[in-house]
């Protein structure tokens, strides 16, 4: 019981250690139905957060736009970083 509850936890912090809040890996996990799906769930997430920031800084927020940035930066980051296919 009790490793599997450090397993849980390791694998929320390795997404929170990257810059993603844990209400978001939980939504964009949700949204993937295999593995196949990874990447591109991560990376449209990613890319939807720099579109907000770019926003947030065309209007001087830069405050947003910097927390905006740090998070896509970790979708990105998580969505090729454990990433892996072997095709043998």
């Amino acid at each position: 019981m009790l490793v599997a509850l450090l397993s849980a936890l390791y694998s929320k912090l390795k997404f929170l250690m990257c810059g993603v809040e844990l209400d978001r890996m939980r939504r964009v996990v949700s949204r993937i139905n295999n593995w196949y799906g990874w990447c591109a769930e991560w990376h449209k997430e990613g890319e939807m957060l720099e579109n907000l920031a770019e926003e947030a800084l065309s209007k001087n927020n830069t405050f947003a736009a910097r927390h905006l940035f740090h998070e896509a930066a970790g979708c990105f980051h998580v969505g090729q970083h454990f990433f892996y296919i072997d095709t043998e």
